[in-house]
């Protein structure tokens, strides 16, 4: 399967996110922590297992301090932390969207008249997303290309 260049078409929101938790000490700890938290498995060449107990995390993170732990659990409950956990559920919103709309198709396919209701409704309901999605990278493509005024001779 050929590899796909990373586009802005083609990026996963959250990991782009969380890419500004990567680099440095403190904010890296806030990575580690959101991906156990939420008991997102992602591994990286097999580098981290975030499928581990709360004293265990606290012992391979953050020294075994609970201090810090607690300073986490803090964090979680700021806006940043919800923007975060926002696109982890949006992003789980449309996969289980499918699988309904699978399990749906299929009632509706056998005869089902609910279904067949709910289907249409489903339909819209996709559509409306895909081009709030599609609505979103223009966005955000021209907010990274703004004219800052600079001058290069």
């Amino acid at each position: 399967m050929p590899k796909l260049k990373k586009t802005s078409k083609n990026v996963n929101p959250l990991w782009e996110a969380l890419k500004k938790f990567k680099n440095g000490e403190h904010t890296r700890i806030k990575y580690h922590y959101f991906l156990w938290k939420n008991k997102i498995f992602y591994s990286y060449r097999g580098e981290e297992n975030y499928d581990i107990s709360e004293e265990e995390f606290i012992k391979k993170f953050l020294d075994g301090s609970r201090v810090k732990y607690r300073n986490l659990e803090r964090w979680s409950e700021s806006e940043e932390y919800q923007k975060l956990l926002l696109l982890y559920k949006k992003q789980n919103l449309i996969k289980d969207l499918i699988s309904v709309y699978d399990a749906i198709l299929e009632k509706s396919l056998n005869g089902d008249n609910a279904a067949v209701k709910t289907l249409i409704s489903l339909q819209q309901e996709i559509d409306r997303l895909y081009k709030e999605i599609s609505d979103e990278k223009p966005k955000q493509e021209e907010e990274e290309q703004k004219d800052d005024g600079l001058i290069i001779e």
